[in-house]
């Protein structure tokens, strides 16, 4: 399983290496560049997030995440889909992750407020886990300004598992 594991995450590692190279072949200050860090170790899970930045000219560069989320006793990749079951369970998550938006809002975090209750949410959203339950990251521009960066929102179990 191990073996499993690191070859998906070469994988990830040499398609930006890749990348980087073909982005400076365009022009040599463009780049690519890839961060992996552990959001979670516990419990026979692990949860790898990679952080991805192109560089390609403009005002700024452009940013893209990917999560690992595995279950250490088999090696299976976990979806969202085995956490969030049904839509009755993703609309208390959607509930729970308005709530957070509208709570950073309130306290001066600059989110879009039009997004606090219309946001991008379905099986294929990125999340990690974290001890109490998941996290929901919006990419830059999704929830709030490229400056802010990724947005990560915690969602207990608590709040949509009975």
């Amino acid at each position: 399983m191990t073996n499993k594991l690191n070859k998906t995450f070469k994988l990830h590692a040499v398609k930006a290496t890749r990348l980087d190279k073909e982005e400076k072949k365009l022009n040599k200050n463009y780049f690519y560049v890839t961060m992996a860090s552990v959001k979670y170790n516990a419990k026979e899970k692990l949860s790898v997030v990679y952080e991805d930045h192109v560089y390609a000219g403009g005002a700024h560069g452009m940013d893209a995440t990917k999560s690992y989320n595995y279950d250490l006793r088999t090696g299976k990749e976990l979806k969202l889909s085995e956490y969030v079951k049904d839509d009755t369970q993703m609309e208390k998550v959607e509930k729970s992750i308005s709530n957070s938006l509208l709570a950073m809002y309130n306290a001066g975090v600059s989110i879009f407020e039009e997004n606090i209750y219309d946001f991008q949410l379905d099986q294929t959203s990125e999340f990690f886990l974290y001890d109490k339950g998941i996290v929901i990251r919006f990419h830059p521009y999704e929830v709030a300004p490229y400056a802010k960066g990724f947005v990560d929102i915690k969602v207990p179990f608590s709040k949509f598992i009975k």
